[in-house]
């Protein structure tokens, strides 16, 4: 699913009712792993030769940012975009536009020797106005939970510094927590990105990896596309155990199902938005939280399930 779709298809039902900073961290979440568990992790731009000598960096989306932090990069970012708020350095980082625009003359100015840019996630005519003006631009697609390690590789080899001792340390805590949980009672998950429109994710979306590492199963997995709305019907016909959702969106999914009285309150379970969201090494954090909140469940709830669909009142 490309950034065209993403953006008029999710902008289009939730722009009119939500704050700037909430579209943005939902539309990351619904866009961010727009190419799935089989995506490519190779950049798909050709590198340009002074690349490999570059002082002088920008980020177009907050995730490339955090990576180049991980690689001990970050005096070379010389700008960034709004919400590349992670670790808390980055917030110093001068902006020069967002996500999806930036200003041209502050570009100008900056003279920089390479952009990164988000596959998927930027608009392509801003890749290709870019590219139009003569900046050097590497594009790299969405990484899902079990690549990202490629792709850090791949920055690792673009930038010349070394990449093994965090890749392995990611890879091995995937492992552990897979081997931890790989035989848990199953808890089926529906993941609920908004209250309003009440928006899943579907197989190809990288959180259904993360749900199965936690021994869980994401209730919307027989949908072939990224994300989609959903009818309070639709949901109740899937019956699921629990219903997890981002901090971001947490109050208003409660205050939402408490108002249709459908689903008991301590179903609904809250994760750190930005940890599974965000294709950065956080997504390890991410898969320990949502692994320990489920099992958290799974504790109290000791003998099957018969749903949480239940009147509330």
């Amino acid at each position: 699913m490309g950034d065209n779709y993403c953006i008029a298809h999710f902008m289009g039902h939730i722009a009119l009712s939500l704050k700037v900073g909430k579209i943005f961290c939902l539309f990351i979440t619904l866009c961010l792993f727009a190419c799935g568990p089989n995506s490519s992790n190779k950049r798909s731009a050709k590198l340009p030769i002074e690349a490999k000598n570059t002082q002088r960096i920008i980020t177009l989306a907050p995730h490339l940012t955090e990576l180049l932090f991980s690689l001990g990069l970050e005096k070379n970012i010389i700008a960034t975009v709004e919400f590349s708020d992670y670790p808390a350095a980055a917030k110093a980082i001068p902006r020069i536009g967002d996500a999806f625009r930036i200003d041209w003359e502050k570009l100008a100015l900056l003279k920089p020797d390479l952009i990164l840019a988000w596959e998927g996630g930027n608009p392509e005519n801003l890749i290709n106005e870019l590219q139009r003006r003569n900046y050097h631009v590497v594009k790299f697609s969405n990484a899902s939970l079990f690549n990202l390690p490629e792709q850090i590789k791949v920055l690792g080899e673009l930038f010349m510094v070394p990449t093994s001792g965090i890749t392995q340390e990611y890879s091995a805590g995937l492992e552990n927590l897979s081997n931890m949980y790989a035989k848990k009672e199953p808890i089926h998950v529906f993941y609920q990105v908004s209250a309003q429109p009440i928006y899943s994710i579907g197989q190809a979306h990288t959180i259904s990896e993360m749900l199965q590492v936690c021994g869980a199963q994401n209730v919307f997995s027989d949908r072939a596309v990224l994300s989609s709305p959903l009818s309070p019907e639709a949901v109740v016909s899937a019956n699921p155990d629990v219903v997890l959702t981002s901090n971001f969106a947490y109050a208003e999914v409660r205050d939402t199902w408490a108002k249709l009285g459908i689903i008991k309150q301590e179903n609904i379970l809250k994760v750190s938005g930005d940890e599974v969201s965000r294709a950065s090494l956080r997504m390890l954090q991410g898969v320990k939280n949502i692994c320990e909140t489920l099992d958290g469940w799974r504790q109290k709830n000791k003998i099957p399930n018969e749903g949480l669909l239940e009147l509330t009142h």
